[in-house]
Order: structure tokens, then sequence, then C-alpha cells
């Protein structure tokens, strides 16, 4: 038995309720089980009865001593697999969702993202201020005492001020370009050790060579899937908010787990056999090459490169009816990827994807131009503060505490641009946020605004309809 007592006061996403109470306070749902364990053996799964209540504390509690909730209003169902679920759950497209294969298994390799365990030590905006630090911290004519007290640092289960020198000498060439955030670039000095899991057999796959890779998640509680994204450099495991899982498009290093002599220049796709062949059957293409340059399309139907491949998947999973209609199943693992109906659908969605692929990679920004985006306002240097948003003249005000006259403002943006949110991000706010304090170059946000109003455009206008006509909606 289950009784659902909801109660979920953190607001996100608008998945509270006004009228809910949480009966302890807290800022998670709450619910009360009563689970029997069977004596003997069976392979048939026990049934579930299920009620839930909505309301006030105290309306709550006298359910739960009353018990008519429980007795009354319930529902028996059996779970079914895979997720076996504890609350009943119904959708038409069930079935139609669950033998699309999982993006896991579309990919033979994926993993975390880089755990640093000193973000403040080990990663900053600035090159140079991230150089003289690095080299102060490896500096052997101080002790590891020193050290720890200079830079405030402390030891956990994890890492250590001791183990992260040992045997470290400062390296300038270790220091590279770092995703933090969406389109938030910072620098690392990944060396082992001193990066406490650098998560070298994702990203040693992006040092030597050019690659790509998809960012997703294993399911989120959000009523809004937006947690999937790409990059092509060494990422965070918390790029989304939350655990972030890195699947990239070519595998560079241990090449001899590939028998494949066909693969050229040391790159070999990482997309699993089975799903390939699938993948090449329902376009009617008859092979997969790699890409003479990372990041490049083929243009026959016959040959298909990776990167086809990759780009199909990214528009697909960028498709807002693809989010609604499997909503409730993208909270729970990796999304899955039906396959293309036939090579029209297929080439429509790849190249939706390749330039949605380049507005998040920031591809060629200088040729975007502003689009009429430009400085409002009589502040000439772009000073970042308290964030506001004027919903009114759709300007983005980079210090809402200064006089109207000294504010440095940027138009136009519209609402929905500035709550645009990839994972648990508000891109626009959060990418001035994390700069308070800090002298800004408007040209590097005009370009995270244009990049975000196009992918709201190709979302609705490219990847939905094409997405409609593959499936027949």
């Amino acid at each position: 038995r289950v009784f659902n007592l909801h109660g979920q006061l953190k607001k996100e996403h608008g998945l509270s309720r006004e009228d809910d109470e949480s009966i302890f306070g807290i800022t998670v749902p709450t619910a009360v089980g009563l689970f029997v364990r069977r004596r003997e053996h069976s392979d048939e799964y026990a049934g579930v009865q299920y009620a839930e209540k909505f309301g006030t504390k105290e309306s709550k509690f006298r359910a739960l001593n009353e018990r008519t909730a429980i007795n009354v209003d319930s529902l028996s169902f059996t779970p079914r697999e895979p997720l076996l679920r504890f609350v009943p759950f119904i959708s038409d497209n069930q079935n139609e969702y669950e033998v699309y294969p999982i993006l896991s298994d579309v990919f033979n390799k994926w993993g975390s993202g880089i755990k640093t365990h000193k973000n403040e030590l080990v990663t900053d905006i600035d090159y140079d201020t991230l150089a003289n630090r690095i080299g102060n911290f490896l500096n052997p004519n101080l002790t590891d005492s020193e050290i720890a007290e200079t830079f405030e640092l402390t030891d956990t289960d994890n890492w250590s001020v001791q183990e992260a020198r040992r045997g470290n000498e400062f390296d300038i060439g270790l220091i590279h370009k770092y995703g933090f955030k969406p389109f938030e670039y910072r620098r690392i000095y990944y060396a082992d050790r001193i990066v406490a899991r650098p998560g070298r057999a994702i990203f040693d796959n992006f040092i030597e060579s050019p690659n790509l890779s998809l960012i997703a998640q294993r399911g989120r509680k959000k009523e809004i899937f937006r947690h999937i994204w790409i990059t092509n450099i060494l990422s965070d495991i918390n790029f989304l908010e939350g655990q972030t899982y890195y699947i990239p498009l070519y595998i560079v290093s241990n090449p001899e787990e590939f028998e494949n002599e066909t693969y050229v220049e040391g790159r070999f796709p990482n997309l699993a056999t089975e799903f390939v062949e699938r993948f090449l059957g329902a376009v009617g293409a008859k092979r997969l090459e790699v890409s003479p340059v990372v990041g490049k399309r083929s243009q026959s139907s016959d040959v298909l490169y990776p990167e086809d491949v990759f780009y199909y998947i990214y528009a697909l999973l960028h498709s807002p009816t693809y989010r609604e209609r499997y909503a409730e199943f993208l909270k729970t693992d990796f999304p899955r990827i039906p396959l293309p109906k036939d090579y029209e659908s297929f080439d429509r969605l790849a190249a939706a994807g390749q330039r949605l692929a380049e507005l998040h990679l920031l591809k060629n920004k200088d040729r975007w131009g502003w689009r009429e985006i430009e400085r409002r306002g009589k502040a000439k240097e772009a000073m970042v503060g308290e964030v506001e948003h004027d919903e009114k003249n759709e300007e983005v005000v980079f210090d809402a505490k200064k006089p109207r006259e000294e504010q440095y403002r940027l138009g136009p943006v519209p609402k929905h641009v500035w709550e645009f949110h990839v994972g648990g991000y508000q891109v626009l706010r959060k990418w001035l946020t994390d700069r308070k304090g800090r002298k800004v170059a408007p040209s590097d946000y005009v370009a995270i605004v244009i990049a975000l109003t196009e992918t709201d455009r190709i979302m609705r206008e490219e990847c939905d309809p094409a997405f409609k006509e593959m499936l027949g909606l």
C-alpha cells in the first residue's frame, strides 16, 4: 500500500501547488508505504494499492488517522516492467516508446563528467589567474601545510593537498578550455590527483583530437525536458545541474578495443554496431564511414558519417512534441531514440541538428551579426550587478540597483528567450550572475542571446515538423 501525501514546497517549473502543504514542513514530497514480503518465491509481481492526498497538513493527518482515503479512494494495479512504478500510470504512448533503443545502447561508451572536488583551485574564468594559482600551489619550496593554509584548503575522503601535490610539477600545457555550464567556459588544470575524478576514459578522447559529445542526464523530475546539450571540450559533472553524462562521438584513446580497420586517423565511431545496422536499414544507406573532418555531414544517401546520426539524435531530442509526448518516461532514464521513417525524414532532422550544434558550440559566432540587439541606456561599460529583465521593454538590465540613467541595458531580449532553460539553469541569468562584480564583453552575451533565439525557432519550425511528419502526427 502506498499513500502519497505530496507536499512539494520547492517551486520548480510549476510542480508545486499553492494549496498543498507538507506534513513535515520539508521541501520534498512525502509518501507512506507498507510493504509485505512473500514467504514463498514467486515470479509474479505483487499488486499495489495506491491512494493520494493534496491539501492542508491537518487534512492529511485526518486522512491518515481515519484511513478513509486508503480504503475508499485507492486504486489497485500491478507494476509493469521495465520501471515497476509504485504509482498508477497509463499512457497511450508507452508501448510505442519502449520499442525505441535507449540512448545508452546507441553508443558503446559513456560516462560522468569531470569532478574536481576543488573548483575554486583548479578552474577559473581567467587563464593567467589559474596559471599563477596552480604555479603557487605546486611550489616545491612550500610545505603541504603552508599550501593548505594559504589556499584555505581542507582534505576530504576523495582529495588531499599532499596527494594532489605529490609528483606533480607545473605544466602550462595542462591548462585546457573547460565547459562549466551551458555557454559558460572556463579553464581547468587537468592533472591527475589535482583533479579528483578526471574521467579520462571519456575525456582523453578530447585532448589530442577534435571530438563531439552529447551531454545527457538519466532522467530528471523537472516538468520540462531540457537536459540535452553538446560539447567539444573537457566538461564538468554538473554541466546540466546534477549528475551529467557524456557520450563522445569518436573514441581516440585505447584504439585496440576496435577491430574494424576501415576507420581512419585513429578515430573510431562510438556507435553500437547493432544500432548502426538498424539505422542504415531505416534510411536506405549502404555503410557508415568516418568523416574526414569532425563535425562534417555526408552529402551522400549511400554513405553516412557518424555525425549524421549524431545530429539526427540531437534534433530529435530538441523537438517540443517529442518532449511532451514522452514526458513521463523522460523523467526516469536516458531518452529513447526512434529510428527514421526514411532518408528524407532523417535528412531534415540531421540538418536541423547540425544547425543547433553549431549554435550551441558558438561556432562562427563572429559572423552572426548583432541582429538588431543593441546597447540601451547611457552606461558605456557592461558592469554586472543585480541582474533583472525588463519585460515591457524586452531589455536585460545588468545592474538594476543603479539609477536608470546609469544602467547598462541590452535589447531586444524577449521574455521566452530570457527564461530559456538548459538543464536546471536559466542560461541568460546564470551567465551574468556568475560574473557579478565583473565587466563583461557585450558581444559575448549577445552571441548567447542569438543562439538561444535561434534555438527556440529551430525547435519549433524545423525539429518539430520533421518529428511529427516522421511519426505521422
